[in-house]
């Protein structure tokens, strides 16, 4: 009787046992890594910033050097005054105080090439221009909400002159669209609207 009595005995402590809850350190559900993280935003879509039709167009996008690029790292801002976007650094310009056609655009690679951009957020302080905004006037025409002004650069009345698509406020209180305020650029068009820094 002690070998059957010994066997169960045995068999009954050799045997797993079943965990009942509340035994043992808890079970947690394992991290899902990165992998299962939201996915980030897409990036915001990049425009150029200076039209192709700009009679500077040339010389701020650097079409005299190599400009192709895969990344922004590749990308760098040149010249006197900051003016030139291109793959290549170091590029020396005359310098010349003028008001450039990027503004404030960033320089960066744009379906591989090397420009001046600008995003819907207005990254690169691009804020809410309205379209054509502060660029030169086509035969002295200019988008709707828009006027055609004419005026002299640094130069004076011996240098060229110069048109720009403008919201004047030439007036005390005059309107801005919203998000601009008016500003006077003494060597440009005089009083008009701009985004708010």
């Amino acid at each position: 009787m002690r070998r059957p009595l010994l066997i169960v005995l045995v068999l009954l402590f050799s045997s797993p046992a079943c965990a009942m809850a509340g035994d043992g350190p808890a079970v947690t559900a394992p991290d899902p890594g990165p992998s299962a993280k939201a996915p980030p935003p897409p990036p915001e879509k990049r425009v150029p910033a200076v039209d192709r039709n700009d009679p500077l167009y040339g010389r701020v996008e650097g079409k005299n050097f190599e400009n192709r690029c895969q990344g922004d790292s590749q990308c760098h801002s040149g010249g006197c005054s900051g003016e030139v976007c291109s793959a290549r650094e170091g590029i020396i310009t005359t310098c010349e105080a003028r008001r450039w056609p990027q503004g404030k655009a960033a320089c960066g690679c744009v379906e591989g090439e090397c420009v001046w951009y600008r995003t819907g957020k207005g990254e690169g302080g691009a804020g809410n221009l309205l379209e054509g905004q502060g660029k030169p006037c086509r035969e002295e025409k200019c988008p709707a909400g828009l006027t055609c002004i004419a005026y002299h650069g640094v130069a004076g009345p011996a240098g060229p002159r110069l048109q720009s698509c403008e919201v004047p406020c030439p007036e005390p209180g005059a309107a801005c669209p919203d998000g601009q305020s008016c500003i006077t650029l003494a060597d440009g068009p005089g009083k008009v609207c701009r985004p708010r820094s």
